[in-house]
């Protein structure tokens, strides 16, 4: 994995594109053997209403924005927010534990969001 200049024990930065439809979990970035998923920022839009628990994994899922701070969203923004943006945080907003992916928990209707991560693959 190539590092960056700062940290050895971080990759250089990486973008995921999000484009999912469905409920229950759906993963947004595949887990890295032995590597925490940093998140240093992250923009959802969404398509039609639902709400979003960010979590790692599904065997084991631990929420990191989720429980009693589900992300509710809805397209006409009456019953949610439109769009949800974590801007860029060098420090990172929040990781996966190590060897997890990093997935979307939805439920609603039929969830569909959009959006992009900038992230760096963290070796503990």
């Amino acid at each position: 994995m190539p590092r960056n200049s700062v940290d050895e024990n971080v990759s250089v930065i990486k973008y995921q594109s999000i484009d999912i439809t469905g409920t229950g979990a759906q993963e947004l970035i595949t887990a890295v053997t032995s590597a925490k998923l940093r998140v240093l920022a992250m923009f959802i839009a969404c398509h039609t209403t639902t709400t979003i628990n960010i979590q790692d994994d599904t065997a084991t899922p631990v929420e990191l924005i989720g429980g009693t701070r589900q992300i509710k969203m809805d397209p006409a923004g009456s019953a949610g927010m439109q769009s949800f943006t974590l801007p860029y945080n060098e420090a990172g907003w929040f990781e996966t534990s190590a060897g997890k992916a990093l997935d979307a928990n939805m439920t609603g209707v039929s969830g569909a969001i959009a959006g992009c991560i900038t992230y760096v693959e963290v070796i503990p």
